[in-house]
């Protein structure tokens, strides 16, 4: 009998610390009346570097906030990698808890944009109403959780990262954002005329430039709280 038998001989294939826990099982992040989020020591790895989709996570969260119920409501896990990268998850299985109708419940699966980078991840959860035109009309977010993380792992193939899911969903939150902003958009090229026949060049370009920012001479700001305070300058994006 080799050394692997006889370790194998000494297991107790009861033991339940041998096999991974069920989600059903599993703890969950709660998320209190105070707002803040408490992730349970073993969720706090969210899960390795190059996952996809095989590890989620469950929140237990207060359904009505000042009689707003956020069942009505879109709810979206907005995170910041530890390279600075953005995205936001929306979900997608916001259910009324069984044994109590106060709380709510809902998943966060770990996709591969989350985990395309190791180190901390910033989260917070975020839940948006919009009237029938698309306008925002309210909007809850928890507080930020900096516990969370994914570990350092390895691929000898070359990874494009996936950012469809989470990208998309973020860029309709700008969309969004930038809809709530804008209150008259040009639909004629009559509208747009000047000497070169298209945008206005005489003066500046703004589209999402930040308030409060010194404003470039003939400078284009496209985007969301974007800055171009240089002459003939560009800035695009968020």
């Amino acid at each position: 009998m080799d050394k692997a038998e006889e370790l194998l001989n000494t297991l107790d294939v009861n033991d339940e610390n041998l096999y991974p826990v069920s989600p059903e099982e599993e703890a969950h992040i709660v998320i209190g009346k105070d707002r803040v989020i408490t992730v349970p020591p073993d969720l706090r790895r969210l899960g390795v570097q190059y996952d996809k989709n095989v590890e989620s996570v469950t929140f237990d969260c207060p359904r009505y906030w000042d009689g707003i119920d956020l069942l009505n409501m879109a709810m979206y896990i907005n995170y910041i990698r530890s390279d600075r990268k953005t995205g936001s998850y929306h979900v997608a299985d916001t259910a009324v808890v069984p044994d109590d109708e106060n709380m709510i419940n809902f998943t966060w699966t770990i996709s591969e944009h989350v985990a395309y980078v190791n180190g901390k991840i910033t989260f917070l959860v975020c839940a948006k109403h919009s009237d029938s035109s698309g306008a925002s009309t309210n909007r809850w977010n928890s507080e930020i959780n900096r516990d969370c993380y994914i570990s350092e792992g390895m691929d000898t193939n070359q990874v494009i990262e996936d950012v469809n899911t989470d990208l998309i969903t973020q860029v309709l939150l700008k969309i969004d954002e930038l809809d709530e902003k804008c209150t008259t958009i040009p639909t004629l090229v009559s509208q747009l005329e000047n000497d070169s026949k298209y945008l206005e060049a005489d003066g500046s370009v703004s589209f999402g430039r930040k308030t409060g920012t010194t404003v470039g001479e003939k400078s284009i700001a496209f985007g969301y709280d974007v800055e171009a305070s240089g002459q003939y300058s560009f800035a695009e994006g968020d």
